[in-house]
C-alpha cells in the first residue's frame, strides 16, 4: 500500500488495512504509515517484501506521475484508490488505465461513462471513527435538535442549507456550534492520542463532534458541489461551455422566480467524511436522495430507512415529509443506518468487498 507523505490522509486505505488485519492478510507499506498512539505502533509498516495485491492512494500516484507508473509491477494485482474530488479525473488518462486492474472512484455519478475495471467506492469507516462515536452513544433518543456545523463551506452546503433552515426552523432548533476538542478537558494521555489523530486525519478527529452528532435528532450530512449542465468533465471545450452557458441563464432566471432548477445542475463531490460519521452515529443524516441525483455507491442507502434525502430540489415536499415524523420515528431511521452502515462499510466488510471483486 504505497504512500506518498505530504497530505496523505487516506481513510479508504485505512480501512482496508484495518479489514485485512481483521481477516487475517498481512498487510505492509513503502513507508510506516497510520500510527495509532493507544497501541503504539503503525498500521502499515514499513517492508520492501514481496506481496500479491499492490494499492496505490491517488495522492501517491499523482504527486509522482510518470515515475510511479513505471515501477508498477503488472504481474501484480494493482488497485487505484481515487478520491479525485473535481471534474478532472487523471485516471482518464490511459496511462493510468492500462496501469491498474481495478480503479476503486468515490463520488461515482450516473451520466458519465467508465471503464469497466473503474467501480463504485466511498469513503465509508474506519476503527477509529467507530470507536470514537461509541464512546458517546446515548442511553435515549437525542435531543430535538438539527446539528448544522459546517467545517468547509461548499456551494450546494450554502444552497441546501438556506432552504432547509428556513423550512425546518420551525420544528426543530438548529445548532450552529462548531466545537474543537482542544477547548475541552481531556487528561494529558487522552489529549495526545486526540492530538495525534486530529493531525493525521487533516484536523477531521474531533471527540467533541462526535459527542454533538449522538446528542442531535438531526444532522445536515450532504457536501459537495453543484455544476450547470450538460454533465461534462473537464476542461471544457468552447462547444461544452457554449450549452452550459445555455444552464446558466436558465438557472439564474428560475431561481429569481423561485421555479425549480434542478434540472439545469447535476451534483459532484458529494461523499463527505461526515456523512458517514453521522451514519454510524445516533443522529438522522440529512442528505440530498441518492436515488434521485444518480450517486452511485458499492451499495447504496435506502432514502426513508437509512437517512433522510432530499428528492432533486422539492424542498417543500420534503418538509411536509419530515414533518409527519415523529421523534421516535427519526431517531429509528437514525438506529436503521447505524446498523446498514456497519454491516456494509466497516472495514471488515469493506475490505471483503474488494476480495470478492479481484477473485471473481
Amino acid at each position: 500500500m504505497p504512500f506518498f507523505v505530504p497530505d496523505n490522509y487516506s481513510p479508504e486505505a485505512i480501512a482496508l488495512a484495518e479489514g485485512f488485519q481483521e481477516l487475517g492478510i498481512y498487510t505492509f507499506s513503502n513507508i510506516n504509515y497510520w500510527f495509532n498512539p493507544e497501541e503504539n505502533k503503525f498500521l502499515l509498516a514499513q517492508s520492501d517484501e514481496e506481496y500479491e495485491v499492490g494499492i496505490y492512494d491517488y495522492k501517491y500516484l499523482y504527486h509522482s506521475m510518470p515515475w510511479t507508473l513505471n515501477r508498477i509491477d503488472k504481474d501484480k494485482i494493482n488497485i487505484l484508490l481515487d478520491r479525485n474530488d473535481w471534474l478532472i479525473p487523471k485516471w482518464r488518462n490511459n496511462s493510468v488505465l492500462n496501469s491498474f486492474d481495478f480503479i476503486f472512484i468515490d463520488h461515482m455519478l450516473k451520466g458519465f461513462e467508465y471503464p469497466k475495471h473503474v467501480l463504485p467506492w466511498s469513503i465509508g469507516l474506519t476503527n477509529r471513527i467507530i470507536k470514537s462515536i461509541d464512546k458517546s452513544l446515548p442511553e435515549k433518543i437525542p435531543s430535538n435538535t438539527i446539528l448544522c456545523n459546517f467545517r468547509v463551506g461548499h456551494n450546494l452546503r450554502k444552497l441546501l442549507t438556506s432552504e432547509l433552515n428556513t423550512r425546518l426552523s420551525s420544528y426543530y432548533r438548529i445548532d450552529n456550534n462548531i466545537s474543537s476538542f482542544i477547548n475541552n478537558d481531556y487528561s494529558p494521555e487522552e489529549y495526545q492520542v486526540h492530538k495525534s489523530y486530529w493531525e493525521q486525519s487533516a484536523r477531521r478527529h474531533n471527540p467533541k463532534f462526535y459527542e454533538d452528532l449522538n446528542n442531535h435528532l438531526l444532522t445536515y450530512a450532504y457536501g459537495g458541489y453543484y455544476e450547470f449542465r450538460p454533465q461534462f468533465y473537464q476542461p471544457y471545450s468552447l462547444m461544452e461551455k457554449a450549452l452550459r452557458k445555455l444552464s446558466y441563464l436558465s438557472f439564474n432566471f428560475r431561481k429569481k422566480y423561485n421555479l425549480d432548477f434542478a434540472n439545469q445542475i447535476f451534483v459532484f463531490q458529494y461523499d463527505s467524511f461526515r456523512f458517514w460519521e453521522a451514519l454510524y452515529s445516533a443522529t438522522c443524516p440529512i442528505h440530498l436522495d441518492f436515488e434521485s441525483w444518480g450517486f452511485i455507491l458499492p451499495v447504496n442507502p435506502i432514502e426513508g430507512i437509512h437517512y433522510l434525502g432530499v428528492k432533486r430540489l422539492s424542498f417543500e415536499e420534503f418538509e411536509k415529509r419530515v414533518a409527519k415524523f415523529s421523534k421516535a420515528e427519526i431517531s429509528q431511521i437514525g438506529i436503521e443506518g447505524r446498523k446498514w452502515v456497519y454491516e456494509h462499510y466497516s472495514p471488515k466488510a469493506t475490505a471483503q468487498r474488494l476480495l470478492n471483486i479481484i477473485n471473481k
